[in-house]
């Protein structure tokens, strides 16, 4: 077996099972050793098991490259394998056609685009959206209006690589304290899914809070609306209170503009909440169930909320990313 993949199969893997990330990391890096050497390298090493000799290869992923060197599945893959179930979501993740929220290593990702886009095109995507940060979160390394031009150059040279599924060009633009968009409307323009989130001051006071929401979903450019309530429920950046704000006038905007309300599969997320989501089925909103991706294995999170969409009662027809990729583009481009 290729040490290479199956560095990163594992690391697929313990993504998905919601393993530390940094942990995890060690198996991604240590694939990007391996793969930066020739075969001469890997040659030598092989037939001394000189693997840890390698700055970025440890105890455990030189034994995972020396098993697989040898042509067997490394233990702790197998094992992985074996114990990886079924997520859930049913008939619901069976009608997702693709993912309209996730991130890549431009941000605060831990993988390529192209391992990112791969992982979706394994999963039987049809499309997913590229959404790394937008310039004023700076802890999450968001993209400058520089930044985001050379992504989507960067983009289309891996289009060939993942065709036939279709990259989606986008962006999660933070929404700033008065409602505007923080990326150069231009840009906004250009792009195929803009997801709008709040990711600062979430604990203003509701009214406020209302207008600066209600303002960025009746942007023209704004599509989905990103984990609305900004909670957290477990994890391991603790919990975190819902932001206060009037849902029914949000939710009424989201409608009036024809903006998705996102349900957030991150399980430390589970945004938004179960009342929202039946106050904005009722209102009348479309929704977009999104993984919030960071990692590979993260793409899997889609069944999460697939679930969560079926315990509501969402109709298909009301989840944008079940819709074929016209039909999507020329919602977000109305």
């Amino acid at each position: 077996m290729d040490p290479v993949a199956a560095l990163r199969e594992i690391a697929y893997y313990k993504d998905r099972a919601r393993e530390e990330p940094r942990r995890v990391m060690a198996y991604r890096r240590a694939a990007d050793v391996v793969e930066a050497l020739d075969d001469d390298e890997r040659e030598r090493l092989g037939q001394t098991n000189g693997w840890q000799s390698l700055s970025g290869v440890g105890p455990k992923t030189a034994k995972v490259i020396a098993q697989a060197w040898a042509g067997n599945v490394p233990d702790v893959l197998a094992e992985l394998r074996s114990s990886a179930s079924d997520l859930g979501g049913g008939e619901m993740r069976a009608a997702l056609r693709g993912d309209l929220h996730c991130h890549s290593n431009w941000s605060d990702g831990s993988a390529p685009i192209e391992e990112m886009m791969q992982a979706a095109k394994a999963l039987g995507h049809e499309y997913c959206a590229m959404t790394d940060h937008s310039p004023r979160l700076k802890i999450a390394n968001g993209l400058s209006p520089e930044r985001l031009r050379a992504q989507l150059d960067a983009i289309d040279e891996v289009r060939d690589a993942v065709a036939p599924m279709r990259i989606l060009t986008g962006i999660e633009v933070d929404i700033l304290e008065d409602g505007t968009l923080d990326q150069e409307e231009d840009l906004l323009e250009r792009l195929d899914v803009v997801v709008a989130s709040v990711h600062s001051k979430l604990s203003m006071d509701a009214a406020s809070m209302t207008r600066r929401m209600v303002r960025a979903v009746s942007n023209p450019h704004a599509d989905v609306l990103g984990h609305c309530t900004g909670r957290l429920v477990a994890g391991n950046r603790g919990v975190r209170p819902e932001s206060k704000f009037d849902a029914e006038q949000v939710f009424a905007a989201c409608y009036e503009h024809g903006t998705a309300v996102e349900i957030n599969s991150r399980p430390e997320r589970r945004d938004p909440p179960r009342r929202l989501m039946e106050l904005a089925l009722q209102i009348g909103c479309v929704f977009s169930i999104d993984t919030d991706a960071h990692a590979p294995g993260q793409l899997e999170f889609l069944s999460y909320g697939a679930q969560r969409a079926l315990g509501v009662g969402v109709p298909a027809e009301r989840i944008v990313n079940t819709w074929p990729v016209d039909q999507l583009l020329a919602w977000t481009r109305a």
